[in-house]
């Protein structure tokens, strides 16, 4: 439970983070379309421009192509219910754990040493989460259901996708490092605290 708090929260913190980045989005779908445009003969500098102007004007007016983003942000509402979700099954986590040693130091103890291993591994899965993409992209079933879709445009969406989330999940990895870092050096404090007890307690008897 305490880990999918935990999971909860840099999952909130990478949406957050992708919505905040969605103008790259934006701006890579713009570049996308003007990069289909083909160049006529002799066509000069002036008439590219204005091409590129009617495109810009078209989307930034267009009612679908603003639909789309609004729902796109629209996931930001429903990240308050993430945070307060990961709160309650930290809560609850650490209720089941006090329950199984009956100690606060064990249960904080415990559970300091899951979170550092967990977020630490959180930084692997999204240091591989592009790959993983590209492998979804490219499996047979994926292939299936994009049956006379052009590869070169399933291949630019992928791209336009990549670019768009690489600042978010770099930031959400150093998120993760940081805790791992902060349940890391609670976890050496509680042990040294755990020992020094332990210590004392042979020492009564």
């Amino acid at each position: 439970m305490i880990n999918f708090g935990v999971t909860l929260i840099l999952l909130a913190f990478f949406i957050n983070s992708s919505l905040d980045n969605i103008d790259v989005l934006k701006n890579d779908f713009k570049e996308s379309l003007q990069e289909q445009i083909p160049l006529q003969i002799g066509q000069d500098e002036i008439q590219n421009e204005i091409i590129v102007e009617g495109i810009n004007y078209e989307l930034e007016n267009s009612s679908q192509f603003n639909e789309l983003i609004e729902k796109i942000a629209s996931i930001k509402n429903y990240l308050d219910f993430l945070v307060f979700a990961s709160l309650i099954l930290f809560i609850l986590g650490f209720v089941f754990v006090y329950f199984s040693v009956f100690n606060v130091l064990e249960a904080f103890y415990k559970i300091s040493i899951h979170l550092t291993i967990g977020n630490f591994l959180f930084v692997l899965y999204f240091k591989f989460l592009p790959d993983l993409i590209n492998l979804m992209l490219k499996s047979e079933n994926f292939m299936e259901l994009s049956t006379g879709i052009p590869s070169e445009y399933i291949n630019k969406v992928s791209e336009i996708i990549l670019n768009w989330i690489s600042t978010p999940l770099y930031l959400t990895s150093k998120l993760a490092i940081i805790f791992g870092a902060i349940f890391l050096v609670i976890s050496v404090v509680l042990y040294f605290v755990k020992k020094k007890g332990l210590k004392v307690k042979n020492k009564a008897k």
